[in-house]
């Protein structure tokens, strides 16, 4: 009898701490775990939807369709998580009459409530934005931290003094001028062999650029043709080493050369013309029609019925799907390159990122 009466009260502390060892592990804090969970989630959430949401204004330009933007303003992850502890029972001596029992009651209830804040970007200077052409200081200073010249300003130019690149408008494609892609081609080889450099001189109202030419003697490589070839289309006298580059179609000046960049709406409308459009959309009339021949295929976006397996980026649009291959690196690096100029230009440079709040209670 002894022994039973001894036994009983040990057991029923043992389950009284094992309770309490279970609530204190319930009550330990959620928050640091939801740190890198969300950080890295809701980061790659909101970079694929910005992807999906630029390829399918890209694709409704070559329908003729006004592109319309969405910011993510605000993400608020909220976390809740409550533990429960009960615990009941009744010890009766063997020399009393009664019943001996216990019984414990744990409970735990977890509730995730994120909250989501859009943004429309619409407004004078959306639109001024999004029609207003790339500013030239931008571009060289991009230039300046290593960016490809000729990637960048393929992307970027409508004309280099009088030389015109491809583009659509008013609803009908031109082609490249010959001269325009010689001039890329130069250009790139010249940045990769060191032979060009450039200035930006910033004054009280103004940001002169200048674009500089280095002797054939000086570089490792005898580019004295290509530098040559260079200046004659850009209109430069063989013995100027330097110009001066200004917002303009072309320049008469024999010491300014002339660019003229595209607005971020040209540069979509553009980068549409690599959109595959399905046969019974060309047959149905409404698409901007373009020669593929005439189009250099670095930008290529298929389309399909059926929703592609692993693309890089992909959206549905009037019935089909539309999307980017995993292994194009040129469309998949123009593609971010947009993003990123649309970003920078969207609010001048200054723009406040997304906000992400966690609470976690």
């Amino acid at each position: 009898m002894s022994k039973t009466a001894t036994r009983f009260p040990i057991t029923l502390a043992n389950t009284f701490l094992c309770l309490l060892l279970l609530a204190g592990a319930g009550c330990r804090s959620i928050g640091p775990g939801t740190v890198k969970r969300d950080r890295l989630h809701y980061s790659s959430a909101v970079g694929d939807s910005c992807k999906e949401q630029l390829l399918l204004n890209i694709v409704k330009t070559r329908y003729g369709d006004s592109p319309a933007f969405l910011q993510v303003s605000s993400l608020v992850a909220g976390y809740t998580l409550e533990t429960g502890l009960g615990a009941s029972g009744q010890y009766s001596p063997a020399s009393l009459r009664g019943d001996t029992f216990m019984g414990g009651e744990i409970s735990g209830k977890f509730t995730d409530r994120p909250t989501i804040s859009y943004t429309p970007l619409t407004g004078e200077k959306f639109t001024r934005t999004l029609m207003s052409p790339v500013p030239l200081e931008f571009l060289w200073s991009v230039i300046q931290g290593g960016a490809p010249v000729d990637f960048l300003l393929g992307l970027t130019l409508q004309s280099m003094e009088g030389h015109n690149n491809m583009g659509i408008f008013a609803g009908q494609f031109f082609p490249m001028d010959s001269e325009f892609a010689q001039l890329l081609q130069l250009l790139g080889i010249l940045q990769r062999a060191h032979a060009t450099d450039s200035r930006l001189i910033e004054s009280h109202d103004d940001t002169e650029i200048w674009f500089q030419f280095r002797s054939a003697d000086s570089t490792r490589t005898n580019l004295a043709p290509e530098l040559a070839q260079l200046k004659q289309l850009l209109g430069v006298p063989r013995e100027t080493n330097q110009v001066k580059v200004v917002f303009d179609r072309f320049s008469h000046e024999p010491g300014v050369v002339g660019m003229r960049t595209r607005s971020l709406m040209q540069i979509l409308s553009t980068l549409g013309a690599g959109v595959q459009i399905p046969p019974e959309d060309l047959a149905g009339g409404g698409v901007v029609r373009v020669d593929g021949a005439q189009f250099a295929h670095t930008f290529t976006v298929h389309s399909g019925k059926e929703k592609p397996k692993q693309p890089f980026v992909s959206v549905p649009y009037r019935g089909h799907w539309f999307w980017i291959e995993e292994t194009d690196l040129p469309t998949k690096t123009t593609l971010a390159a947009v993003a990123i100029l649309f970003n920078f230009l969207e609010a001048g440079g200054a723009k406040d990122a997304p906000v992400l709040t966690i609470p976690t209670n």
